[in-house]
């Protein structure tokens, strides 16, 4: 972490804090002081648990790390991709199911009419396939020898 510090954007002071990971319930900071180089420069250790990347977060400040805790890596929670996944398929049946309804309801629509927007989801194949030819299409062209485009 680096921290910058001064008046409307000038920076004076800049202070450097190396975060260390230590397996102990007592958290520790070290300040080096100034770096003999540049008076303006900083440098603190501060070493703590909440460093550590596999950090156990049951433990209490009186506590003592514990081998057999478990930790978040071990944990067999939801993850934010999952539940990003739950929500977009929850709002696709959503849209479907609302979509269809509707159009049964209101407009009293049968078969493939009753689908929210048909014509554009029946486009989708069809524009796919013209974005792959175009992206592809220089890959394909042949030229002539004489630097002349064919016909």
């Amino acid at each position: 972490m680096f921290l910058q510090y001064g008046e409307a954007g000038v920076f004076q002071k800049f202070t450097s804090v190396v975060l260390k990971c230590i397996n102990s319930s007592e958290d520790s900071l070290c300040v080096n002081g100034r770096d003999t180089a540049n008076p303006k420069f900083y440098n603190m250790t501060l070493g703590s648990r909440y460093g550590c990347l596999s950090m156990n977060p049951t433990l209490s400040p009186t506590s003592s790390p514990s081998p057999t805790s478990p930790t978040p890596s071990s944990s067999h929670g939801v993850g934010v991709g999952t539940m990003v996944i739950v929500i977009l398929l929850s709002g696709i049946i959503l849209y479907c199911g609302v979509g269809c309804l509707f159009h049964r309801t209101v407009n009293g629509a049968q078969g493939t009419d009753q689908i929210p927007h048909y014509a554009f989801w029946s486009s989708i194949p069809g524009l796919i396939k013209d974005g792959w030819l175009f992206a592809t299409e220089r890959c394909r062209q042949k030229k002539d020898p004489e630097g002349y485009d064919s016909l």
